[in-house]
């Protein structure tokens, strides 16, 4: 009867947590980059009220065009400032009518701010948490 009893237990935290892991992406946020110059390249410093230090966590993101004469790559940083010793997180580049981008297998902690560096007529989709 103990068995039993604590076969159930164990079967209920297992299904439990089966279900939380396949809940994550429910608490998921997107702050869009839209660069619509057709000929600069475009730096952006994410505001710390939105994508907030030490709190949020980067999921990933992902660069698309948004007209045929489009450079669809980006850089992501985690600086206030790019520079020769900013903290490069990734690089992306989407070829014609298509989407890339990158995902962390674990979220990524922001430390100082998520900074994008992109091409002429792009989107950039950065996703997070604040949890």
């Amino acid at each position: 009867m103990k068995k039993l009893l604590l076969g159930i237990v164990v079967l209920m935290l297992v299904a439990g947590n089966a279900w939380a892991l396949d809940d994550i992406s429910a608490d998921w946020v997107t702050y869009e980059i839209n660069n619509t110059s057709t000929t600069d390249y475009l730096t952006t410093v994410v505001d710390v009220s939105i994508i907030r230090p030490n709190i949020a966590k980067l999921c990933g993101w992902t660069v698309q065009e948004t007209s045929s004469q489009s450079e669809a790559f980006c850089a992501v940083y985690d600086t206030t400032a790019v520079g020769p010793n900013s903290e490069l997180l990734g690089e992306s580049e989407a070829v014609p009518e298509t989407v890339d981008g990158r995902w962390f297998v674990r979220e990524r902690k922001v430390l100082n701010a998520i900074t994008v560096c992109q091409g002429p007529n792009s989107k950039v989709l950065i996703y997070y948490t604040n949890r």
